[in-house]
């Protein structure tokens, strides 16, 4: 559905030791098989990238609300899994980037300062 990038590579503050932080929107959550596919796909990347810089977030559209659901995340040099927490959806409403897809993301909505405030509690 999207592929969105947010985070120092879109506010201006990258610099070399910067991650690139970036989140796939689906439509569904990725099933055991295709999970090992993305898992075998970064892997190859992860060899052109040996800092492991790429943290990419896959996240299913009808959850993207949900900050305690665990989404399939691509962490540097692994497959993990990991929340789309508020202060992760509060940056990607202001600052992301559509590389592909629609704006905003499918499931994203603006973050209330009040969420905010105790998301950095």
């Amino acid at each position: 559905m999207g592929l969105y990038v947010y985070g120092s590579l879109t506010t201006g503050d990258y610099a070399p030791a910067s991650d690139i932080d970036v989140i796939v929107m689906l439509d569904r959550s990725p099933a055991d098989g295709t999970v090992g596919e993305l898992r075998t796909m970064h892997e190859a990347l992860a060899a052109l990238d040996p800092a492991g810089k790429l943290h990419c977030l896959y996240v299913a559209a009808d959850s993207a609300g949900d900050a305690e659901r665990l989404c399939t995340y691509w962490f540097g040099d692994r497959m993990t899994k990991w929340q789309m927490k508020v202060l992760t959806r509060a940056e990607l409403v202001t600052a992301g980037v559509s590389l592909y897809g629609a704006w905003p993301p499918p499931g994203i909505e603006p973050v209330p300062l009040r969420d905010l405030q105790a998301a950095a509690l």
